[in-house]
């Protein structure tokens, strides 16, 4: 989880980094593409805690309600999120409009950031309940994620967190690039995508896996 969560602050630095920075065309139609991505990694990772996660561990540990805190949390940068989505999908290079663009990301963000810096000292807490209970609860979920994915669903968060892992190495400005091994059709459609679209100027996070 702690990785994950990781994986979703370097997005979303390397995004409030780079809104200010892109001017030329092609570089905002990129941009836009990633901040979709962004979207659905951010969606598809609490929609499944709250479909799978959250009701296995109440289930395992007997404590009706133990994740109503995690739940609440959620639901404050939801609606915020939701009009994120609605620009970085809508938004047209010609309409974009960086006041606009960073009223929408700082409508939702100080709440996310709240929530992904909490969760995990709450899952820690949960090792009182059996921390193998934890693990399996969580096998599960990704055991769903990648089901969707390999029936045909676009879900990025089998693309950032089932898939092996090949190796990385370290860049000479600080970045990283990390390598996994692509299974599913729609996986490799995805990344594709981002290879051919990702030429611009400014430095970029392509996240393949969670």
């Amino acid at each position: 989880m702690a990785f994950a969560h990781n994986l979703i602050f370097r997005t979303l630095n390397a995004i409030t980094l780079q809104y200010g920075q892109v001017t030329a065309p092609t570089d905002i139609a990129d941009f836009l593409v990633y901040c979709q991505c962004f979207h659905e990694m951010v969606h598809s990772h609490h929609h499944h805690e709250e479909t799978s996660f959250f009701p296995a561990i109440e289930a395992y540990s007997g404590a009706k309600g133990i994740m109503d805190t995690n739940l609440a949390q959620h639901q404050a940068f939801e609606e915020g999120l939701k009009k994120f989505g609605e620009y970085v999908y809508g938004c047209k290079v010609a309409e974009w409009d960086r006041a606009t663009f960073k009223g929408l990301l700082d409508g939702f963000t100080k709440d996310l950031v709240t929530h992904l810096r909490e969760e995990i000292p709450t899952l820690l807490a949960l090792d009182k309940y059996g921390g193998e209970k934890l693990k399996k609860a969580w096998t599960d979920m990704e055991k769903e994620i990648s089901a969707g994915a390999l029936n045909g669903t676009l879900d990025l968060v089998s693309l950032l967190l089932q898939q092996p892992f090949v190796g990385g190495r370290g860049c000479a400005n600080g970045d990283s690039i990390v390598l996994f091994r692509l299974g599913s059709a729609a996986s490799t459609i995805l990344i594709l995508r981002i290879g051919r679209r990702f030429r611009s100027s400014f430095r970029i996070c392509v996240i393949i896996g969670l």
